[in-house]
């Protein structure tokens, strides 16, 4: 008999945890997103909010709405929700199923419709782990159809395939891939191939303990042809990444290209290869930068008050405050590869505020700063962008010479006063040749300016008169 009562015992616990199960599921989903929303708002400094319009708990499922908002606090679109609690075989919390909805003027919204087929714009399929992890699949149909309203114009999609997860610390790390985007109409065309974008930060913004983010575009190429212009670029990338110190923070941004070719042959000069730009900011402290982020979170959610008149002195002494903490700006490199050479560009500028505690005058200030810059550019260069601001005096030139004033002197006349500045400025020692090139460095330390490894008074004295 006891046997008995224990066994019903057992089976109405199993029975009441499996009738209860669906329910708690619905109610952990939209904590998780009521808690998602409260996390993008805290965050502040412009990240985009998923506010929860409504929450409808079933016991097998659930549907929810979210409205994504904009730094501005106006809604971008509504994301449609279809939770489901049970999930065979992932054995996940929960599946989620999101489909956008976009506030469009009726005719916008039936041209989009009909591009799409009636399809969702993009379909978001998401696994929730018991320990809050939400892995996602992202999903854009494809399609090759003429424009609205222009019937001898053709949209070539190709969609979009992707996936995003946040882990529980409210990290997320997002890739998406477009295979093609083209558009083909009367007046030219236009295509973009082989898209990949990477990211990965934290939405908690300035209240994560790591604030370290990165982002990463790549495309295969881009070609634009039109009866007026024509260009292919190939290898493109760009990438910014955010670097946690402890502290203080680095941002660092690079942009490259492989190559760069105009259609048209006569425009040869245009073409270009090895483009590159590395660009690094350190030193910035963390402290004045959560300050700033919080108060403009703040105050922009103040009504009848004007948030850029308020964040002026904000923004003054997170500009103080950052002076503090040494920061350094550096262009590691700027160059490209171009049919008359090489130009390349580098610069260097630290701050040193170690003892800054208050204001001090611009002269202090200046002592405090290390600044050296590097330039190489081709002669050639030089003398080819001299060709317009210079045709003036050359024709000048060739009428008091009584010379015929015809392109191929003045092309000559130009070159000649081209050659000469290029000499009274070595003569001056504004610059150095090297083979084919002209070099550039200068230094400034101490509030002393040093061009090409010489003192420059000159420019010394006129800094020193500035300040």
């Amino acid at each position: 008999m006891k046997r008995k009562l224990i066994g019903l015992i057992v089976l109405a616990l199993i029975v009441g945890v499996a009738a209860a199960y669906p329910a708690y599921v619905g109610h952990r989903i939209e904590q998780s997103m009521r808690a998602a929303e409260a996390t993008a708002r805290a965050a502040g400094g412009g990240a985009l909010v998923p506010a929860v319009e409504a929450f409808r708990q079933g016991w097998l499922g659930s549907t929810a709405t979210t409205r994504l908002e904009g730094p501005d606090g106006k809604p971008l679109m509504r994301l449609h929700h279809r939770i489901e609690h049970i999930v065979y075989p992932d054995l996940a919390l929960a599946r989620v199923v999101s489909v956008p909805e976009f506030d469009l003027e009726p005719k916008a919204k039936a041209e989009l419709e009909a591009l799409l087929a009636r399809e969702p714009a993009f379909t978001v399929t998401s696994l929730v782990d018991w320990d809050g992890t939400v892995s996602s699949e992202i999903l854009s149909p494809a399609f090759a159809k003429p424009a609205p309203g222009q019937p001898d114009s053709q949209l070539d999609w190709g969609g979009v395939r992707g996936t995003a997860v946040l882990l529980p610390d409210q990290t997320i790390a997002v890739d998406l891939n477009l295979p093609k985007a083209a558009v083909k109409s009367a007046l030219g065309s236009a295509e973009i191939a082989g898209v990949r974008i990477k990211a990965k930060w934290n939405l908690a913004g300035a209240a994560a303990k790591d604030w370290s983010a990165s982002f990463e575009l790549a495309v295969g190429g881009v070609h634009v042809s039109s009866p007026m212009l024509g260009y292919a670029m190939s290898g493109l990338e760009m990438a910014a990444r955010q670097i946690d110190k402890g502290n203080a923070v680095a941002v660092a941004f690079t942009v490259r290209a492989a190559s760069g070719t105009p259609g048209d042959v006569a425009s040869k000069d245009w073409s270009f290869s090895d483009f590159v730009i590395d660009l690094q900011l350190d030193g910035l402290t963390k402290a004045p930068l959560a300050k700033y982020a919080a108060e403009s979170a703040r105050l922009g959610g103040k009504s009848g008050s004007d948030p850029a008149q308020a964040m002026l002195p904000l923004g003054l002494e997170l500009g103080h405050s950052l002076l503090g903490g040494s920061p350094s700006i550096a262009l590691k490199t700027a160059g490209v590869t171009t049919p008359q050479g090489r130009v390349a560009v580098s610069f260097a500028v630290k701050f040193d505020g170690a003892g800054l505690k208050g204001p001090e005058p611009a002269a202090a200030l200046a002592r405090r700063v290390q600044a050296k810059a590097k330039a190489q550019v081709p002669a050639a260069m030089v003398a080819a962008a001299m060709q317009g601001p210079m045709r003036a005096a050359a024709e000048a030139q060739l009428t008091a010479k009584g010379q015929a004033v015809i392109d191929e002197n003045i092309r000559r006349a130009v070159a000649e006063i081209a050659q000469q500045q290029v000499e009274q400025l070595a003569q001056a020692g504004m610059i150095v040749r090297q083979g084919a090139d002209l070099l550039f460095e200068g230094e400034l330390a101490g509030g002393r300016v040093t061009v090409n490894g010489k003192v420059d008074p000159t420019l010394t004295q006129m800094l020193s008169g500035a300040l």
